[in-house]
């Protein structure tokens, strides 16, 4: 692991641009105006300094510390010992090396800034990720040292630097990345006009078909050099595809760093306050909504995406136990809790290709109102068996509530999750086969029937139950659809 005092990466080094300096002057009246908030609304509180916060982020409503903020952000009772570390505007990080101008992006395990080398003004993307998790870097450790890593440069982001830092709430991690602009779910909704698909509603956007088209192609690119590499993902959605920015480096800092004061006055960032009234020494002082770099990509015919975090990928040859795959793109062997390995971004990648060329998700999987991991389970479960036709007797057999819903002939009897009483028969629903809903999707923008064909094939052809049959993506690279996008 690099320490906080060595040198940036000759990477890092080799590009120099003009900026302008950030409005600092205005920092230091924001700061304490909210200092003075702050020390009013605790005169009223104990003068006693707030406790050490839990290791532990809050389960209930009565364990939180903070006032509740809504806003497009990493969540605010993530600022505890072992999670984020607080990072505000202007922050600097490895000996000075790096400062902090904007707020591009959040998760759960890490924030997301860009930040310039102050050595030559080369901008870069800085992820600070919670303390103690070391995954991502090693992971990009092997890549970068790989016998194939120079043919993982044009599909995969690439790290230039990394470093440790010590904060208030642990050791962090600190990855150093390229500058790259928003993810597919985040352009999705701020697409302009003209690229927008006809017909298309705030619930099923969609790129437009040549754009979807390509996407496909280059992110199957970038698992076809990860697999290459003995990587699996883990975690393919549409927040880890991001699009590359154009003519970012020539672009004055003026033009792109965020003022803390204006961020403030415009509701895009929030004053942190504790419940209790007290300071906190664990939080930042305002959290900032994430403003990834929208007005700096291509959307032209040329443009290319590459994929990024890498916080769930594992090694091949050693697996995880469990995975953080978004719910609806879960392969039926996480699901049912077996064996599993890279064969499982096929089948999140199955499920992407049918999103991006239709608009819908293909399975709609939601823990809303926090239903039980098996109600989760039996709602997915159910959506593949309309969805795909019934699962094979050997993954039948782990499905514990499979009785449930079908007889012995696998007629289904119930389609309501959980112990409630079962819905008679005619109100059974019954979702769509994959094929009615591709060649419905695809008649609709005007695509030939020999192309949809060859759509539908592809997708059947990936979306096995088998992990076994499921082809690799050297196999797919080679399918006739995919070799015809150019």
């Amino acid at each position: 692991m690099q320490q906080d005092h060595m040198t940036v990466s000759p990477l890092v080094l080799q590009l120099a641009q003009p900026f302008c300096s950030l409005k600092g002057s205005r920092i230091p009246r924001m700061i304490s105006m909210m200092r003075s908030s702050s020390s009013s609304s605790s005169s009223s509180s104990s003068s006693s300094p707030p406790p050490v916060p839990s290791c532990i982020s809050p389960q209930r409503a009565d364990e939180y510390r903070f006032e509740r903020i809504c806003s497009p952000a990493e969540w605010i009772e993530s600022y505890h010992p072992g999670k984020l570390h607080p990072v505000e505007l202007g922050d600097r990080f490895k000996n000075g090396q790096y400062r902090v101008i904007r707020k591009l992006g959040s998760g759960s395990f890490s924030t997301v800034w860009l930040a310039v080398v102050e050595s030559n003004n080369f901008y870069v993307v800085l992820k600070i990720i919670a303390a103690g998790l070391h995954g991502e870097l090693e992971i990009h450790q092997r890549l970068n040292s790989g016998p194939q890593c120079n043919g993982l440069q044009p599909h995969v982001v690439q790290l230039l630097d990394h470093f440790e830092h010590q904060g208030t709430n642990g050791l962090h991690c600190c990855l150093v990345f390229e500058v790259l602009g928003p993810s597919l779910s985040y352009m999705i909704e701020h697409l302009p006009k003209e690229l927008q698909r006809p017909g298309a509603t705030i619930y099923n956007q969609a790129f437009p078909l040549w754009m979807a088209k390509q996407i496909i192609k280059q992110l199957l690119l970038s698992l076809h050099a990860l697999h290459g590499q003995g990587v699996a993902h883990g975690d393919l959605q549409y927040g880890n595809i991001l699009f590359v920015v154009r003519g970012f480096d020539e672009t004055h800092e003026c033009n792109i760093a965020q003022d803390p004061e204006d961020l403030l006055a415009t509701g895009k960032a929030h004053i942190v306050k504790r419940l209790d009234g007290k300071g906190d020494l664990w939080s930042p002082k305002y959290i900032i909504d994430d403003e990834p770099l929208l007005d700096f990509v291509d959307l032209s015919p040329s443009f290319s995406i590459k994929l990024a975090d890498f916080g769930a990928a594992f090694n091949v040859s050693d697996p995880p136990k469990i995975t953080v795959t978004p719910f609806a793109f879960r392969a039926p062997e996480l699901v049912l809790g077996l064996p599993f390995d890279e064969r499982i971004d096929l089948w999140s990648f199955g499920c992407l290709i049918f999103e991006l060329l239709t608009g819908d998700s293909l399975f709609v999987v939601s823990s809303w109102g926090d239903p039980s991991m098996q109600r989760i389970d039996d709602d997915h479960l159910l959506q593949m068996s309309d969805t795909l036709g019934h699962l094979p007797p050997s993954m039948r057999t782990k499905w514990t509530t499979h009785s449930r819903y079908f007889d012995s002939n696998l007629q289904k009897i119930r389609t309501d999750v959980g112990n409630r009483p079962s819905m008679a028969m005619e109100k059974v629903a019954v979702f769509p086969g994959l094929k009615q809903r591709l060649f419905a999707a695809t008649s609709a923008q005007a695509v030939s029937e020999v192309e949809a064909h060859d759509i539908v094939e592809l997708v059947q052809s990936i979306l096995q139950y088998d992990p076994e049959a499921r082809p690799t993506t050297g196999q797919l690279l080679a399918h006739r659809w995919i070799a015809s996008i150019n």
